[in-house]
This record gives C-alpha cells, structure tokens and sequence, in this order.
C-alpha cells in the first residue's frame, strides 16, 4: 500500500479550501462522503491512498473547470462587498 504525504494533501486542500471558500467538513463529504477526514487530517491522521486519490480527483475537477471556479470567486467577491 502506498503513502499518502499528508501535508501534502493538505497543503493541496488549503488551497483548494482558499479559492472557493468552501469549508473542509463540506470538502469531506462532498469528496469522499466523509465530512471528519480534513479534521482527521489536521490532528496528525492519515487517509488511505484512495481516499486521497478522490478527494484530488474531486477538487481537481473542480478547479479545472474555469466556469465554475469564475462562479465562485464571484460569489466570494459579492459576499465580502454585501
């Protein structure tokens, strides 16, 4: 069984969490069905190396698709003004 570089992922999801504001128990269940594993993360836990395969699939997805990451940070932008 491979390694999963937790600070890397998490590193990868900080960012991903920064520009779309989503919140990391939503990335969690949004991903992977698992709104405790970002937390999990932070406290020194590990993923299995398919839990980390769909969580980047996830918001690489995400972040590939201009479109929606435009979206988002528009929303972002009206929430701070409004």
């Amino acid at each position: 069984m491979a390694h999963v570089d937790s600070a890397e992922l998490l590193s990868e999801i900080d960012r991903y969490l920064s520009l779309t504001g989503m919140g990391e128990k939503y990335l969690g269940l949004a991903a992977v069905r698992n709104g405790h594993v970002v937390p999990r993360l932070r406290r020194g836990g590990y993923v299995r190396p398919n839990t980390a395969t769909r969580m980047r699939a996830f918001m690489g997805g995400r972040l590939s698709n201009r479109d929606w990451l435009k979206r988002v940070q528009e929303l972002r932008q009206i929430n701070r003004v409004g």
